[in-house]
């Protein structure tokens, strides 16, 4: 995911600062499911157990749904460290989320249920990601 600092699209921006500006986003675009995993991450302090528990719930249906197996386990590798979590944890969350996900594919998870607070449900942060911030990566 590839976003302006200033919130342009790609054309405003070649306008405005050129083909090399729009090079260098293109360059440090983030990949689609990082960006919606970190994004959903953001709502949680990842300093308490029960956010991590909950964020842990919250992203377990967006990893799940990544369909290429060997980029999956990548996913559940690096999001369990992002987590500051067990790798076979949070790999058992994503399966339950994936079980969930085909047993019921038009309700919400019950990892959505549980996530609690006020955050949205997991079925859909599948499906429409967040909106863009002006962040930079680091």
């Amino acid at each position: 995911m590839a976003v302006a600092p200033a919130g342009q699209d790609p054309n405003e921006l070649l306008s405005s600062e050129g083909a090399d500006a729009v090079k260098a986003l293109v360059d440090g675009a983030q990949p689609m499911f990082e960006f919606a995993v970190r994004t959903r991450l953001a709502a949680f302090d990842l300093n308490r157990a029960e956010d991590r528990v909950r964020a842990m719930r919250a992203v377990a249906p967006i990893v799940g749904s990544i369909r290429d197996q060997a980029l999956r386990v990548e996913y559940v590798r690096s999001v369990a460290g992002w987590l500051g979590m067990d790798v076979d944890t949070f790999g058992r969350e994503v399966a339950k989320a994936g079980r969930a996900a085909a047993a019921h594919p038009q309700q919400p998870s019950r990892q959505a249920q549980s996530a609690g607070g006020d955050h949205e449900p997991e079925r859909e942060v599948r499906h429409v990601l967040p909106a863009p911030t002006c962040e930079t990566r680091s």
